[in-house]
């Protein structure tokens, strides 16, 4: 069985990594806003696979299907961050408990895309002309990882999370080499359905430019338009583990409110340098659990020096 370590706080690798002894670890997607744990960082860290703040010239792990044949043996010990399906194909590929067949490569190049530029553009620029075949394997493994890793509670500074991660490692693999029957192809109806219901359950406000998420523990990070109204950030605050994120349409969308380093500037200002994530979609310092009344003070903060400046801009042109 694989074993997985779930690292919040960077500042406790050693002790962490002696908790498992472990010895030859991969490490995916270990970024802490500025601070990155990679092989420099410790001699157990063998390989690292990170792609966001300056390393996001780097492909996705979700991407690096190369590593089955690459690497000479597959690593069984991994150091996540966090983990979302970008997160696990990684760990599928550098464990070689999946095969990067056509059809595997296929749903792995869809989460890929799906982590850079939002679930949203999957569903508008690529369903149209895509597979059925492919279409419901990637809703599926979307849907599994979502049903496993809600089970997920971390309050610690890192934990071992190894049974669910490999249970959902496992799950996907078999999701993938089998495809979805018809009735699941249905339940893959209803928890799209599910997700529509629920983000318009956590709106809770919405400004000129700004859809306000507050929701126990769904993240609806790709739900831009609500009841029709499309707006070009999101902002959400997820109480069952007190974290912040702030979402852009795309990297022009969030280029244009924040600057060159989107929505990565506000969070830092605020959060401090842990803060992170990628120019369009970025969150609090992972090891910070964020009350509501400073949720709040963010928001005001966003308004008070960056959206403001936008609504005077649109008001001057249209003059």
């Amino acid at each position: 069985m694989t074993k997985t370590l779930f690292l919040k706080n960077p500042e406790k690798l050693k002790e962490a990594l002696d908790s498992m002894n472990l010895k030859e670890v991969c490490a995916i997607e270990t970024e802490y806003g500025d601070k990155v744990i990679d092989e420099n960082k410790d001699p157990r860290i063998k390989l690292a696979l990170n792609h966001h703040g300056s390393l996001s010239q780097n492909d996705p792990p979700s991407k690096r299907w190369d590593l089955y044949e690459k690497l000479k043996k597959p690593f069984d010990e991994f150091l996540v961050s966090h983990l979302d399906l970008d997160t696990l194909f990684g760990m599928l590929w550098a464990s070689k408990i999946l095969r990067p067949t056509e059809i595997a490569t296929k749903v792995a190049e869809l989460v890929a895309i799906s982590d850079l530029k939002g679930f949203h553009y999957v569903e508008e620029k690529i369903f149209p002309e895509l597979h059925p075949n492919i279409k419901y394997r990637y809703l599926g493994v979307g849907m599994i990882a979502n049903k496993y890793l809600k089970q997920l509670e971390v309050e610690k500074d890192y934990e071992d999370v190894s049974k669910i991660a490999h249970k959902t490692l496992l799950r996907i693999k078999d999701y993938i080499i089998d495809g979805p029957t018809e009735i699941e192809k249905r339940k893959i109806i209803e928890w799209l359905e599910e997700r529509n219901n629920k983000a318009k359950e956590a709106l809770v406000e919405k400004t000129e430019f700004m859809n306000i998420f507050v929701s126990d523990d769904y993240n609806p990070i790709s739900a831009y338009t609500v009841d029709g109204e499309t707006k070009p950030l999101n902002l959400i605050y997820i109480d069952k583990n007190k974290a912040v994120i702030l979402a852009a349409y795309d990297e022009e969308t969030a280029k244009k409110f924040f600057g060159e380093k989107g929505v990565i500037e506000p969070l830092q200002r605020f959060f401090g340098s842990t803060a992170g994530g990628r120019i369009s979609v970025g969150g609090a310092p992972r090891e910070l659990k964020v009350e509501p009344e400073k949720f709040w003070a963010f928001k005001e903060f966003l308004e008070r020096e960056y959206l403001n400046a936008q609504k005077k801009l649109i008001q001057k042109k249209s003059i």
